[in-house]
């Protein structure tokens, strides 16, 4: 017999694994579990643009340890877990590799079971292995290493708890994680052990990013280039035979674009930015405008010129047209458009535009004329002294990278994201960072604000990525 009264709803917590850094490392199940998510928890070494997958109500807490510094305890990582869940929220505790490997997922997972919260992991790739190979580094090859151990180096309060004579007697591969700042004692030790000296290690920082950096040496000299080339945490080393054979495989860091973050508008297509990451740049994404429709009324007298700014303004007319059970094609009125994309949308119902322009400053104003557009367009309507009706508000949501002292260049493809990246970011904020656009059109938002634009010879993506190419 079933018990009385209502059963407790209790979330779901999902242990995601995001890989080593670059955002298309992320498994399939980890980009729906993140697309699902109510709330997202998630560490330092996660790559923030895979927090623009989520929807936009999600909850976003950041519990990233630094090193030497933990401002939020592993404990009260725990408790936030399964509040949330008690809250009935769907959660995803995100973090960088593999939840397993040395990233306390399975205390985690523990601690939320022990309260009869429902838990799956959702395992990543591992820099220990993912991170290698955009290295040029194979963790093993059938003629050099046929086994590997991956060690953590970091140094608990006891010291490091590595057993040296056990590792010292290994032909593998060696690989230590969090392990920089120990990498002097890990050097002497293997060499008090029996290692030789000669023995090829390799220091890989922020590894599969185009800001990683690799370093090699040996046992005796590794410790003083990484320190001659200021390389910090978070790095991995690698110890063995292995790291010679990135002279054949290094392929990542030879790409064009490799060393560059660029900037580009978040779209759900993501073309332009997948065409960038192919090339070797990372990725940065700022929001792109949300369109909300408006409740507007179909004036009782309408103007001699109608002007259509984009176009869901344009479908917003047809669509207020439809409801008076009227017949565009008789519509006793001059229609114009602004843009390419307007323009086609107008055309494609036959009609004839009066005026096909690229930007709005090319409008020839006329005594009676009625513009509609989004809320963005008040302020250049108001100017020109023309019947404004706004048909949809533009909102913005979603993270955004606030510190663009790391950007290396801003690519816009289209007009709509040059004015989505002024509504994110000052003028000022931009002034430095050169600015790659797709087309006149796109050019002429930007034109006469003091901004470096720098413009394709071709309004396509292949031509944008040459000019980037050429000039970086």
């Amino acid at each position: 017999m079933a018990k009385k009264g209502v059963a407790k709803v209790i979330g779901m917590i999902s242990l995601v694994g995001a890989g080593p850094g670059d955002i298309e490392l992320l498994t399939v199940k980890g980009k729906r579990r993140l697309q699902e998510a109510d709330v997202v928890v998630y560490d330092r070494l996660v790559n923030r643009e895979l927090l623009s997958l989520v929807n936009e109500d999600c909850e976003l807490i950041y519990v990233g340890k630094e090193p030497q510094f933990h401002p939020v305890p592993q404990e009260k990582i725990s408790e936030i877990l399964i509040e949330k869940a008690k809250d009935n929220k769907k959660i995803v505790r995100l973090k960088g590799g593999d939840p397993y490997v040395f990233g306390r997922g399975g205390e985690e997972g523990a601690a939320v079971l022990s309260e009869g919260i429902p838990f799956e992991v959702v395992p990543g790739i591992t820099s220990a292995i993912g991170g290698l190979a955009y290295a040029g580094i194979p963790i093993t090859h059938r003629y050099v290493a046929g086994s590997f151990h991956v060690i953590t180096a970091h140094r608990g309060e006891e010291g490091l708890a590595i057993n040296w004579q056990a590792l010292g007697s290994l032909t593998g591969t060696l690989v230590f994680l969090m392990g920089v700042s120990e990498l002097s004692t890990i050097c002497n030790e293997l060499q008090r052990v029996g290692k030789n000296p000669e023995t090829s290690v390799a220091v890989v920082h922020w590894a599969t990013r185009s800001k990683q950096k690799t370093v090699v040496g040996n046992l005796k000299t590794i410790t003083e280039e990484v320190e001659r080339k200021k390389i910090t945490s978070p790095s991995l080393i690698v110890v063995g035979d292995v790291v010679n054979l990135r002279e054949t495989l290094n392929i990542f860091e030879t790409k064009p674009l490799f060393g560059k973050e660029i900037l580009v508008p978040r779209t759900s297509h993501k073309r332009l930015a997948y065409r960038l990451i192919d090339e070797g740049a990372s990725i940065v994404s700022y929001p792109s405008a949300i369109r909300k429709g408006c409740s507007w009324e179909m004036p009782a007298k309408m103007a001699d010129n109608l002007v259509f700014t984009d176009g869901e303004s344009w479908d917003s007319f047809i669509l207020e047209f439809k409801k008076m059970s009227c017949d565009i094609r008789h519509l006793d009125a001059k229609i114009s458009g602004i843009g390419h994309h307007t323009c086609e949308k107008i055309k494609a119902y036959g009609i004839q535009l009066e005026q096909e322009l690229i930007e709005k400053s090319q409008l020839v104003r006329d005594e009676n004329m009625m513009v509609f557009g989004s809320s963005r367009d008040l302020n250049w309507v108001s100017e020109i002294n023309a019947h404004f009706i706004k048909t949809h508000d533009l909102v913005y949501k979603g993270q955004k990278h606030d510190d663009l002292n790391s950007i290396t260049a801003i690519c816009l493809p289209h007009s709509q994201a040059a004015y989505d990246l002024l509504a994110n970011y000052t003028l000022a904020e931009l002034a430095d960072i050169p600015i790659f656009v797709l087309g006149n059109q796109t050019a002429a938002v930007i034109d006469n604000l003091g901004l470096q634009v720098i413009l394709s010879k071709e309004a396509t993506f292949d031509s944008l990525i040459t000019k980037l190419e050429e000039e970086l």
